[in-house]
């Protein structure tokens, strides 16, 4: 993920252009720590037109989706595409990666969680998770820096308007505790920013308790 998120992050230059990216993670445990993680992404579409046909250049975050995991000791890819969708200028390429786990805490630092750690603790008779990503902003580089402007920052949050990173989870039991938002069946917590803030942000945890 912050891979991706880089790719995207403003560092006095913007990626892709004007491409952006919504990102969905949607994660569900069991008590033992197994589960299953769902990641989509849906990026601006990148393709060229000649002619009569169109020449679509797959967006290079598919191509850190499936692979990573796929001879990962205790993880099993489900499911692993990309396609685009919409027409005209609402197209968009939509990348979707879906994982079997023994165990969440396996996750951590593999692929699309780089600089991640994921942990999953029973204490009594509660279950604590916790999801800390780290570094999600690449500084710039000082010559970079110095070309950073407030125009630069207007046009990056106009691009980044509208898109969004969401993530959620769902506990294997009645959530006593988080810093997220929990949904009205008690056990599914979730957490959205702007992309464009989410992007900025060195530090990110999020947590949940559940009984």
């Amino acid at each position: 993920m912050q891979r991706i998120l880089t790719t995207v992050a403003l560092g006095g230059v913007l990626a892709l252009g004007a491409g952006c990216i919504s990102y969905e993670v949607n994660l569900s445990l069991e008590k033992d720590g197994s589960g299953t993680v769902v990641v989509d992404t849906w990026v601006d579409y990148l393709g060229e037109e000649e002619g009569d046909q169109e020449v679509a250049e797959a967006p290079e975050i598919s191509e850190e989706m499936g692979p990573a995991f796929a001879e990962l000791e205790g993880v099993t890819v489900e499911e692993n595409w990309a396609r685009t969708e919409g027409e005209g200028d609402d197209r968009r390429e939509h990348t979707h990666l879906l994982l079997a786990f023994e165990d969440v805490e396996i996750l951590s630092g593999q692929g699309i969680f780089e600089n991640q750690d994921l942990t999953f603790e029973k204490k009594g008779k509660e279950y604590v998770f916790t999801h800390e990503i780290r570094n999600v902003r690449e500084q710039p580089a000082a010559e970079t820096a110095e070309e950073s402007s407030e125009e630069n920052e207007e046009l990056a949050r106009a691009l980044f308007e509208g898109y969004t990173f969401t993530y959620t989870v769902v506990m294997p039991g009645d959530v006593t505790d988080t810093n997220g938002i929990v949904a009205d069946d008690g056990r599914t917590v979730t957490w959205e920013w702007p992309l464009y803030d989410f992007a900025q942000q060195e530090e990110i945890v999020m947590t949940a308790t559940s009984r």
